[in-house]
């Protein structure tokens, strides 16, 4: 199949810890380091059977201020689904130590999904298509939102969109959260 992973690098991944274990004994780590250790694996693993591809939200150019400029998406993928790709992958996201500034920014998920759909779309072939998304939550940088609403207020356009893709193009979507538990809900979003 044809899996473009979606990655959330926005200002939260770094912001908090979590027990990802369980374990007194280990230490916390970032939501980022959790993210990077899946992706790892996932492509690793099974990159001589999937052709995967990566789109990062924010883009690594997005910068962490109130401002648009830190819901930057790039105009193409990270890095074009294609055979083994683990390698090319991994060096196109900040490492799993990584903090801000290497991590940050809004969460544009509406954004680097519709860019990841776009590119499956166009591949067409016998190759299955389907997006995995993994993110801690809330989406924002919604299109026409300015000011503080650009961070307060939830992209009420993602799920259409999800929808769309499945019903328009037969791409799944599936999602790995990453913390979601003790993330904040639609009306408490915060970025940086």
């Amino acid at each position: 199949p044809n899996i473009h992973l979606v990655l959330d690098k926005s200002g939260s991944m770094v912001k908090y810890t979590w027990d990802h274990d369980g374990a007194a004994a280990t230490p916390e780590v970032t939501r980022w380091h959790s993210l990077h250790e899946v992706v790892e694996s996932v492509t690793s693993s099974l990159e001589e059977h999937v052709n995967f591809g990566a789109v990062l939200f924010p883009s690594t150019n997005a910068k962490a201020e109130w401002s648009t400029a830190a819901c930057i998406v790039e105009d193409a993928p990270d890095v074009i689904v294609g055979p083994e790709n683990a390698e090319a992958i991994l060096a196109s996201i900040p490492d799993k130590t990584a903090t801000s500034p290497e991590v940050a920014g809004g969460t544009p998920a509406a954004s680097g999904l519709a860019l990841a759909y776009d590119d499956l779309a166009t591949q067409g072939g016998e190759n299955a298509p389907a997006v995995i998304l993994v993110t801690d939550g809330a989406a924002n940088c919604g299109a026409g939102q300015t000011g503080n609403d650009l961070f307060n207020l939830y992209d009420d356009d993602l799920l259409p969109l999800v929808t769309a893709a499945w019903s328009t193009d037969a791409i799944p979507t599936y999602v790995v959260g990453i913390d979601i538990d003790r993330h904040r809900t639609k009306g408490e979003i915060d970025t940086f």
